[in-house]
């Protein structure tokens, strides 16, 4: 059975150090650059300095920064901190002050602790602070009582949205950590520890407590020590017997001092993978001196208490695994699983989780990253206990232990420290002539030299801007912003930075860049087009080499695998080549003698580009095709593009969604274009749900699929409220005769096509809430005759159906629409139809009544009308679900904070205005589409984004954009369903001069949320702990209704109710075949004031028109 240690709620650090005075007074506890403390001393000292934070009314959970070096006053003020109840935030001094500045802000930090030498330092000129080297005697009072469940100390690591993040770490965990009865290292008060790591890191709170608080003595090595210099003699003259090293270091030592360790009989080494080879010759030096040593492998991040895990290095176990883990500390515990937290079996590779007494509080002031990261522990049998997602991956081996494989994101660990490369990316990128950045580590596996490289470009051409003043401002600038750990060693200046098929930047291909090895500065005098080509693609495979026409595929290390990633690469840009052909002919000369670049044809477009130009013209309608054509200059938007793609599958081509964003030129997207040679296939409804479900299903079920976030959402939303909410209602007058049996049968056979209008929600009868699709269609429909009415009496008859229809809904029953018609005369009828939001969203409203209409036409006539198969709608809910375990997608939302939480079912009043832009205002827009490369969308959003900040006065104002999250395949923009999300996007104003350089970053920001635009608003909501935005943009532009107006079928006469819980929502309504573009802005006034949505509305068009009309003003 696994031990635990059973400590009490009252046993804190501070107390535990208290108990060491009270036994050993006179012994030393601190010895620091050839001055040594006794704990008394230390004591007597701590206990002053925490009288004097009472005065100044600092105690429990404050936070207290300590801004001193490595010293016996920053121990000392560590503990009069933690005497008060207060955590210590340790402050390097050679930190940027920028990073600090934002340390002590983000923390609020209510005193910073320091010296009087420190007073002219800028960190402290906005807080209050107290110099230690200045307190006098101080009047005693009595301290509070402080229990184990308070913080301790704050510790600060890399952030991937560009900036730090605290972590709380709670007295609980740390005196678990240092107890006497673990067994991974052996405490006690003739130990002598050294404090080797910098405060700001959690090695230290092992090293400090691991000392003071069993009554060993705390060795203080020199602030600015050279390890291979100082460190050995320091090891010796100390006799140092406890110490925790990270591999980068002992590495080192092992290679140029071994001797140095010989004389430390535990030795810890943890904080990133150890070099197996390293640990077998300090292994083997160990026992040939005979002398009895502990030397462990440790492992555990920030959030599990410094380390969770321990495995004893030896001989006989350093070849059974190679990156050992080992077993859980004393009273914690690790988990290795899968996505959906179920332990994994041996061989089998998973996520590693912490639980037990190791992990933190969470991050400070961050409770939607904490609830991500901190989950509950459904292992354990403490009430509220909680187990902390590492972010590592690793492998269950055949006896139970954890093999470390790598990280599941991003991060990357730099001589045992942490780094977050998007945080470094997003300090280079800050330099004003930076356009573009990559940072990467390179690791020389020969040397074990761990180094990140920055990879850039800029946004002047490098050749007529000095290259090295660039890079020496990006030097100055990462000097400025990040701690030395984090700083590159290499700056590489690109042209461009090489991207993968897929259009993203090629991380893989830099790692191993060596910038004398540039393909472009062969390409022109040794090689041909053909061979430069096959050559980019051979540097993509197999990684820098130098480029010569004799240069050997084999020789370079390819092998028949990496030939087939070479063949499907050159299959991707047109190029025939055969696994025979590389095997013959293996040098690039050789082998690109037979090959053919894709011809092109007359006006310069090769044969993708010229078919992809076809269906562009079929969507788009006719424009000049040349290779630059841009898909969004020419009108295009995310809709459109779901039709292009499902007619370029049709042709044989794959195109994604992100590349068509990414690249939209044709010459762009046939780049990055996949030809396939089979339609992607119907995915298995039924296998979305469990078996036990299945055998729940009733016999009248033809289908079932669980329900989707944003339906759940709208779904108990609407019956917490007990209102009609996420309803709408719609009527239009159709210039068809009304036949009530045809327009009866009609329906049911829309219904029959469209799964999502036989269904109907479980809320309780299975695991989950069950979409379930009835077999038989069953849509309702109430038939009237209006053609005796005058226009009074029609008008009032018209709005008391519109009411009837605006019900609520049972979403237990299908189906959740109903249909009314009434005959206006001979050859006119109005057609009204309610329906819940949940199961329709507007382009799939328009979608069916569009479909609805012309098969109804067909029928009246007899004929026959052929509908294209609109895709399953199973696939977004598969879809959604890959979006939930997205880990990149919630890092990217952890960076907004919820706004204030309001009461959404209290008493609202939702006003509506209707504006219509002026026309020469919209042919003005579309002319600046066509310049600018920008989307009307994003036009319109820019606008309503600067004008709804101005109007909330809102200086950090985060707007909703509600994206179409539609599968990217055949059908899709045919099947009926609820694809909405809303995401949140920040734009920075500060950047904008002009309208054009807003709209542009309008634009940038959707392009970057597109890989995230299917995670569901409800979990953003839950990640943050609430929601990050009040006013809600979307852009409407239905092209089915359209094409209703060209066909005759109705007319503009439509009447449109709906019903939302959001506190504001704009709408610009494409309708340039109606009444043209129309802003549409519903607002609750009785929280916005009186006239609130007119006054948005006439802002917004006032805006709109500037951005037509002024768009090289400054804003």
């Amino acid at each position: 059975m696994k031990e635990r240690i059973v400590l009490h709620e009252r046993i804190v650090l501070h107390e535990q150090f208290d108990a060491m005075v009270e036994n050993a007074p006179h012994k030393i506890a601190i010895s620091a650059h050839h001055v040594e403390m006794t704990y008394q001393n230390v004591q007597d000292r701590a206990t002053q300095l925490a009288y004097r934070l009472m005065d100044l009314d600092i105690g429990a959970e404050d936070v207290v920064g300590i801004y001193i070096e490595r010293s016996s006053d920053m121990i000392i003020a560590m503990l009069a901190a933690l005497k008060v109840g207060a955590a210590y935030l340790a402050l390097p001094p050679d930190y940027p002050t920028e990073r600090l500045r934002y340390m002590i802000t983000d923390s609020r930090t209510r005193l910073v602790l320091t010296r009087t030498m420190m007073k002219d330092s800028t960190v402290i000129e906005n807080v209050a602070t107290v110099y230690i080297d200045e307190i006098q005697s101080v009047v005693p009072k009595i301290l509070p009582q402080v229990t184990s469940q308070q913080l301790a100390y704050v510790i600060y690591t890399s952030g991937s949205t560009g900036r730090p993040k605290g972590v709380g770490v709670t007295h609980h965990g740390v005196t678990n950590l240092v107890s006497q009865k673990q067994q991974y290292v052996h405490f006690g008060p003739n130990e002598k520890i050294l404090q080797l790591a910098p405060a700001a890191f959690d090695a230290s709170a092992f090293e400090i407590w691991g000392a003071l608080t069993n009554g060993a003595a705390l060795v203080l090595a020199s602030p600015s020590y050279q390890a291979i210099d100082e460190l050995p003699k320091c090891l010796v003259e100390h006799g140092i017997t406890i110490l925790l090293l990270t591999p980068a270091l002992f590495h080192v030592l092992v290679d140029y001092r071994e001797e140095a360790l010989d004389s430390v009989p535990q030795l810890l080494v943890g904080g990133d993978a150890m070099s197996v080879t390293h640990a077998f010759k300090y292994l083997s030096r160990k026992q040939k001196l005979g002398k009895h040593f502990l030397f462990n492998n440790v492992y555990g991040p920030t959030e599990g208490t410094t380390l969770v895990s321990s495995y004893s290095m030896s001989l006989l176990s350093i070849d059974a695994i190679k990156s050992p883990l080992g077993k859980p500390i004393v009273n914690a515990e690790m988990y290795l699983l899968d996505e959906m937290l179920r332990p994994v079996r041996p061989g089998e590779r998973g996520e590693i989780y912490i639980g037990g007494q190791s992990v933190a509080r969470g991050y400070l002031y961050q409770p939607g990253l904490t609830s991500l990261r901190f989950l509950p522990d459904p292992f354990s049998t403490q009430p509220g206990a909680r187990m902390f997602a590492t972010g590592d991956e690793g492998v269950l081996s055949n006896d139970g232990l954890i093999e470390f494989v790598g990280r599941l994101d991003d991060q990357v660990k730099v001589r045992g420290h942490r780094v977050e490369l998007a945080e470094v990316e997003h300090a280079i990128k800050s330099c004003q002539d930076v356009s573009a950045v990559c940072v990467v580590l390179n690791i020389d596996s020969d040397r074990h030299v761990e180094q990140l490289v920055a990879h850039y470009t800029t946004h002047t051409d490098h050749t007529t801007h000095k290259s090295t003043d660039v890079e020496q401002a990006i030097i100055t600038r990462v000097q400025t912003l990040l701690p030395s750990y984090m700083w590159p060693s290499q700056f590489i200046q690109h042209e461009q930075l090489p991207l993968t098929s897929s259009g993203k930047v090629d991380r893989r291909f830099l790692m191993g860049w060596k910038e004398a090895e540039r393909l472009e500065e062969v390409i022109s005098s040794e090689l041909s087009v053909t061979e430069a080509l096959v050559a980019e693609i051979w540097q993509q495979i197999l990684g820098p080499f130098d480029v010569v026409p004799d240069a050997d595929f084999f020789a370079l290390g390819g092998d028949s695998l990496l030939a087939i990633q070479v063949i499907a690469e050159a299959e991707k840009r047109g190029l025939n080549l055969t696994l025979s052909t590389l095997f013959r002919t293996s040098t690039l000369r050789e082998m690109c003698k037979d090959l053919v670049l894709p011809e092109q044809t007359d006006n310069g477009l090769t044969e993708d580009e010229a078919l992809l130009a076809k269906i562009w013209q079929q969507v788009l309608g006719p424009f000049d095709a040349v290779p630059e054509a841009d898909f969004f200059s020419l009108g295009g938007d995310s809709i459109l593009a779901i039709q292009v793609i499902a007619e370029a599958e049709k042709q044989g081509l794959m195109i994604e969604l992100g590349t068509l964003f990414r690249n939209p030129t044709l010459c762009g997207v046939c780049r990055g274009l996949a030809q396939t040679e089979e339609a992607i296939s119907q995915q298995n409804e039924n296998s979305l749900i469990n078996e036990t479900d299945k055998q729940r299903l009733p016999v009248n079920i033809e289908t079932a699929y669980p329900a989707t976030r944003l339906q759940l959402g709208m779904l108990f939303e609407g019956l917490y409220s007990g209102k009609a909410i996420y309803l709408d209602v719609i009527a239009r007058d159709v210039n068809l005769p009304l036949d009530e049996k045809i327009l009866h049968d009609t329906l049911q056979s829309i219904a029959k096509r469209h799964p999502v209008l036989r269904t109907k929600f479980d809320l309780a009868s299975f695991s989950e809430v069950m979409q379930l699709v009835e077999s038989l269609p069953s849509l309702p429909l109430i038939v009237e005759n209006y053609t005796n009415l005058d226009d009074e009496q029609l008008a009032a008859r018209h709005e008391k159906v519109m009411v009837e229809l605006s019900q609520p809904f049972d979403p237990e029953e299908a189906p959740l629409m109903r249909v009314h018609a009434a005959a206006l005369n001979e050859g006119q009828f109005r057609l009204a139809y309610a329906f819940h939001h949940a199961i329709l969203d507007g382009w799939s409203e328009s979608v069916f009544i569009l479909e609805l209409l012309r098969l109804y036409q067909a029928n009246l006539v007899g004929e026959s009308v052929l509908l294209e198969q609109p895709a399953p709608l199973s696939e977004f809910v598969r879809l959604e679900r890959e979006a939930l375990g997205n880990d990149k997608a919630k890092q990217f939302f952890s960076q907004y904070s919820a706004k204030e939480k309001t009461d959404r079912y209290q008493d609202t009043d939702y006003r509506k205005a209707v504006l219509v832009l002026p026309e020469r205002t919209v042919e003005q827009l579309l002319k600046n589409v066509s310049d600018w490369g920008i989307p009307l969308k994003s036009m319109f959003f820019a606008s309503f984004y600067l004008t709804t900040a101005h109007q909330l006065q809102d200086i950090g104002f985060v707007a909703g954009m509600s994206v179409n999250g539609r599968p990217d395949r055949e059908g899709a923009d045919l099947t009926l369903g609820l694809f909405l999300n809303h995401i949140p996007i920040k734009l920075n104003l500060d950047f904008a001069n002009n309208w054009q350089m807003l709209a542009r970053q309008a634009f940038d920001a959707e392009k970057e949320i597109l890989p995230f635009r299917r995670f569901p608003y409800s979990e953003i909501q839950t990640l943050l702990g609430g929601p990050p935005f009040e006013a809600t943009f979307s852009y409407v532009h239905f092209h089915s209704r359209n094409e209703l107006l060209e066909r005759g079928l109705v007319n503009t006469n439509e009447d449109v109710r709906d019903h939302t819980s959001l506190p504001i929502r704009v709408e610009l309504i494409n309708d340039l075949k109606g009444e043209g573009i129309l802003i549409n802005v519903t607002a609750d006034e009785r929280r916005y004031g009186t006239g609130f949505a007119l006054a948005l509305a006439e802002r917004l068009s006032e805006k709109i028109e500037d951005m037509a009309f002024l768009s090289g003003q400054i804003i």
